[in-house]
């Protein structure tokens, strides 16, 4: 590893960023919380897409009814011919807050069970891949619920996909402490939480899109495509610590080892100094109580033998 003097101190040259094994890493997860984000936002407009649909078929419906010389049977025809390309879907007021809150619920309920399983086991690829895959599988089973199941069940799917984009969120800090050092941590943190900001900006259009040209099914479809992307992007690409990477370069592994090293050392020391501050507060009470009570019988003793008046003192 080369290293220069900065400011006195003799600091390590991080290897090449560009095409490194931890910008690669970097790269996937923003690709990962951008899929993630995209199948758990874009409810919203495929909410929009199906009721204006609706609303524009019920239109076209009474139009025909009112200028159908044939009465109730020319009017199911009309309606079928419209049915027969796409299932039309309606979600009032109530339906449509619960559905789009539902996803959070998931969320909350595992946001602490995740921490503890990356910091008790690891694992992160795993949690990554597993979460990115059941959000995949749950978008991809979207219209499906939503035509033949009904609102209660793709409630519970909701919550299953805010369970999956827990898993697949938030594994990813802990996996970039394994590939990042203190020099590059802000940059490739920047990089990877990057892909949340994106899915916010470009889902909606992207949706928008798709509703004019494929129906609100192909929202769905488009973000399930997304997360079975990411997933395979994960298995192939990422890995728990450069120790496990069988592509990494040398340089690069030394380089994060020895900084993973120095940290786990000076967790070491701060441990150690922390039990011994524990242990001095412990004692330091008792040696100031023990003071006091040597000092109050010194005084007690002195003012027994000697008497001070008008700032003399006279030996009883």
């Amino acid at each position: 590893m080369k290293s220069k003097e900065v400011d006195g101190e003799l600091r390590v040259i991080a290897p090449r960023l560009l095409l490194s094994c931890r910008l690669t890493i970097s790269l996937t997860c923003l690709f990962t919380s951008f899929a993630a984000i995209l199948m758990t936002i874009n409810l919203s407009m495929a909410i929009v897409c199906m009721n204006k649909r609706s609303k524009q078929l019920n239109r076209t419906d009474e139009i025909n009814s009112t200028n159908s010389s044939s009465g109730y049977f020319g009017l199911n025809s009309t309606c079928s011919d419209d049915l027969t390309t796409e299932k039309e879907m309606y979600l009032d007021k109530p339906a449509q807050g619960m559905l789009l809150g539902a996803v959070y619920y998931g969320v909350v309920a595992v946001q602490l069970l995740v921490g503890w399983l990356c910091d008790k086991f690891g694992k992160y690829k795993l949690q990554m891949a597993l979460g990115s895959s059941v959000l995949a599988i749950a978008s991809f089973a979207s219209p499906v619920i939503l035509e033949n199941a009904g609102v209660p069940y793709y409630f519970a799917l909701r919550i299953v996909k805010g369970v999956a984009m827990s898993f697949a969120l938030h594994s990813t800090l802990p996996l970039l402490t394994r590939w990042t050092t203190t020099q590059e941590q802000g940059l490739l943190m920047g990089i990877a939480s990057a892909g949340i900001g994106l899915a916010n900006s470009v889902t909606h259009p992207i949706s928008g899109l798709l509703c004019q040209h494929g129906g609100w099914k192909a929202i769905f479809y488009f973000g399930g495509a997304c997360g079975m992307v990411a997933s395979f992007l994960i298995v192939c690409l990422v890995y728990d610590g450069p120790a496990k990477h069988p592509r990494v370069d040398a340089e690069e592994k030394q380089y994060l080892l020895t900084f993973q090293f120095q940290s786990q050392t000076s967790k070491m020391e701060i441990k150690v100094r922390s039990e011994k501050t524990l242990i001095l507060w412990f004692i330091y009470p008792k040696g100031i109580f023990f003071a006091q009570q040597i000092s109050v019988r010194e005084k007690q003793t002195s003012s027994d033998y000697v008497t001070t008046v008008n700032g003399d003192h006279i030996q009883q």
